[in-house]
């Protein structure tokens, strides 16, 4: 089922998010939930990401701030109002 092996796949991409200490007991769990016919993607995933020559925390954002764009729309908003343009454009900098 297409639906299951993109919400599996989902399940490896949202580890980047989750703390770093919680990673590899996840990446276990989800691995154990998954189909048999991902077996090879999770076999990579492990040999690169997890238990590879690139540490946790390089590609791990949990600890990132912000985590989100809502910042910069708040300072586009701020900027917009101080000049009291409608629209704002990048390249009136």
């Amino acid at each position: 089922n297409d639906e299951t092996v993109r919400e599996q796949c989902k399940g490896l991409i949202a580890l980047s998010f989750m703390p770093v200490s919680e990673v590899e007991q996840q990446f276990n769990r989800i691995r154990a939930l998954a189909l048999p016919s991902l077996e090879e993607l999770f076999i990579y995933f492990e040999r690169q990401w997890i238990k590879g020559n690139i540490p946790l925390v390089l590609w791990n954002s949990s600890q990132c701030s912000p985590r989100t764009n809502n910042i910069s729309e708040g300072m586009k908003e701020h900027i917009i109002k101080l000049k009291r343009f409608k629209y704002f454009l990048v390249y009136e900098f």
